[in-house]
């Protein structure tokens, strides 16, 4: 009878033990449900995390500065904005660049909101160089106005007043960051930009050179006197003069104009963002320059080992420079007609000058000493040719073996 009540009872805990098990194997699976059920609330609450920070590093290359976009849109071009205007090209180039499929995930290189919004980027690039490249192509020429309407700049009777760009430099060198971020944005506004810049300073530079140019021929002893320069100097009852000789004359003019063309050049090709080279010019052939009005050749053509910007800049210079050569050449035709014998110095002058021409990009200056050498070489070989031809009396029969070993001293350094 106990081992009955025994077996009953070890049945019934048997039975309890199955249900026990069971409620057991329910509360395990009710528990790993809530597990899954927590790890993927967890993980979907990190992902949600990641994709908000994710869609606020988006929006951010999205959104539009406030300030900027008012720079952008209808901003003052004036010097004391310039700071906000460099500022606000800085983050649109960065914002233009960050919406490239190349530096965009390919997933939001397809959304609809970044490709309206790299749009209207480039809507807002159009517009800002638009604006900036019309106040540019204005403010050049009433810079240079303003400075044709000073009297003071220019030379004046009796007062030669040498060429000083230096002011009118400072100013434009408000705005070279400005064209940078032109160039950078769109290449092609460039063109009208240094067209409106090149022609403004031609006439800036041909005036001045004209009227120092006359000046120096009104205002020199030798322009005064009738006597020629070989029968001894001028008396001192004479006037003075600006200068003694048509030599010095000659000399005064190359030293005013020759280093301020360089300096023109070089800031130019700074200035208007050429990729050139600027160190010594060595390696650059004479097809590398452009030729001046009164010399011969075709346009010139960018070295093999020059940037490709060279030939683009040649063509600029050509346009900033063109037309300043007649002056010089009036010097020389000048100092010729009053004293034939004035070539020999200026053709040692002109000599010294082409050996200092060592910068590729002023390379149009050296075709300009080049042609004046040659016309100078051409007018003594003149003295010459008519003294074989005249009757030789006074002291004129000294000059031709002068002129003779001169001449051929010419020939052999040229």
């Amino acid at each position: 009878q106990g081992l009955e009540v025994a077996t009953i009872c070890v049945e019934d805990m048997d039975e309890w033990l199955g249900i026990f098990n069971i409620k057991l194997r329910h509360m395990r699976e009710d528990i790993q449900s809530i597990e899954w059920r927590n790890n993927r609330l967890e993980m979907q609450s990190v992902s949600n995390v990641a994709l908000g920070e994710e869609l606020d590093r988006l929006l951010v290359l999205l959104q539009i500065p406030p300030e900027y976009e008012v720079s952008l849109t209808g901003g003052s071009f004036d010097e004391g904005n310039m700071v906000k205007n460099i500022e606000a090209c800085e983050w649109l180039t960065s914002a233009i660049k960050n919406l490239e499929g190349s530096n965009l995930d390919p997933c939001y290189a397809k959304l609809r909101a970044v490709r309206e919004k790299r749009a209207e980027f480039v809507l807002l690039k159009c517009t800002f160089v638009r604006r900036a490249s019309e106040f540019l192509r204005n403010y050049f020429p009433s810079l240079i106005d303003s400075m044709l309407n000073d009297k003071d700049n220019f030379t004046q009777k009796g007062l030669l007043q040498r060429p000083d760009h230096a002011d009118m430099r400072y100013k434009c060198r408000t705005y070279a960051r400005l064209l940078q971020f032109i160039k950078s944005l769109d290449k092609s506004c460039m063109i009208p930009l240094r067209k409106a810049y090149c022609h403004s300073l031609n006439l800036l530079i041909r005036r001045e050179a004209r009227e120092y140019s006359n000046e120096l021929r009104n205002s020199s002893k030798a322009s005064k006197s009738s006597t020629p320069s070989f029968e001894g100097p001028a008396g001192a009852n004479q006037p003075a003069g600006i200068a003694d000789s048509p030599a010095e004359a000659y000399s005064k003019m190359i030293t005013a104009f020759i280093p301020l063309l360089v300096d023109e050049s070089l800031f130019l090709a700074h200035f208007m963002c050429f990729e050139v080279p600027t160190s010594d010019g060595s390696d650059s052939d004479e097809d590398s320059t452009p030729k001046t009005s009164g010399s011969s050749g075709s346009s010139a053509k960018p070295s093999n080992n020059s940037s490709a910007d060279l030939g683009v800049l040649n063509e600029c210079l050509q346009e900033m420079l063109d037309g300043i050569q007649e002056d010089f050449y009036a010097i020389v035709d000048w100092a010729f007609k009053l004293d034939p014998l004035s070539c020999i110095p200026m053709h040692g002058i002109t000599d010294r000058y082409i050996a200092g021409q060592k910068t590729e990009v002023a390379g149009y200056v050296s075709v300009l000493l080049d042609d004046l050498e040659s016309r100078i070489t051409i007018l003594f070989s003149r003295v010459e040719k008519y003294e074989r031809n005249v009757k030789q009396v006074g002291v004129v029969p000294y000059i031709p073996s002068t002129n003779g070993a001169v001449y051929h001293w010419i020939q052999g350094s040229s």
